[in-house]
């Protein structure tokens, strides 16, 4: 008969509502009249069920909190190390423009080189 019983309504006291919890008791669920006549006798911590809501409540937010500061900052390193890694690749394609147009030159001093020697040695022969 215990299995049809309401969720929020005590095994033992059957027309109270669990309303209560024992921490000293695992966190147990107890109605007023349980409290009475067992938990308050042995002194132990009684809270009420809105007020440990309200507490983990305010834990979970400041845990959001702090999850949504450190995605934040997550998103900012990340955003850097884009803005680097294109800076990266901007100064890589300055230096090989700057790699080819340096051999080109050569390869232009080295053509008219040959040129003037060539034509040095038709003069004299």
């Amino acid at each position: 008969l215990e299995f049809f019983t309401s969720p929020n309504e005590c095994r033992k006291h059957k027309t109270e509502e669990l309303q209560l919890v024992c921490k000293d008791c695992d966190n147990m669920l107890v109605c007023r009249k349980c409290v009475t006549e067992i938990h308050e006798r042995q002194g132990h911590n009684i809270w009420k069920i809105n007020d440990i809501f309200e507490a983990e409540k305010e834990k979970f937010q400041v845990q959001v909190r702090e999850l949504m500061d450190h995605k934040k900052k997550i998103h900012q390193v990340y955003e850097s190390a884009e803005r680097e890694k294109e800076r990266i690749k901007v100064n890589r394609d300055a230096v090989k423009l700057d790699i080819k147009e340096y051999f080109e030159e050569l390869r232009r001093a080295i053509n008219e080189r040959e040129a003037k020697l060539m034509e040095e040695v038709e003069k004299h022969i």
